[in-house]
């Protein structure tokens, strides 16, 4: 019982933040990944270039992390259901 309890925690507090660490650091770096919510015609009127490198905004990164956790929380509940 104890080591199920260890491997849960282990789980939530310590992988878990380190998954959501690298996918915000691959979002940083992937020239793919658009600001949904930016403007890009207000980039070009106040002379930023739309392919500039900027950091992702706040905005953008909540949307991904409720995003994330709706999905980890739809695998938690399915791998519960197929141990009850």
């Amino acid at each position: 019982m104890m080591y199920i309890i260890y491997r849960g925690y282990r789980g939530f507090f310590v992988i878990l933040p380190a998954v959501f660490r690298e996918v915000y650091r691959q979002l940083e770096e992937s020239d793919l990944v658009m600001d949904a919510y930016g403007d890009e015609e207000e980039e070009v009127e106040n002379g930023g270039e739309v392919g500039e490198k900027k950091p992702l905004r706040l905005r953008t990164r909540i949307t991904t992390s409720i995003l994330s956790s709706i999905l980890t929380m739809s695998y938690v509940v399915s791998g519960g259901i197929r141990v009850l």
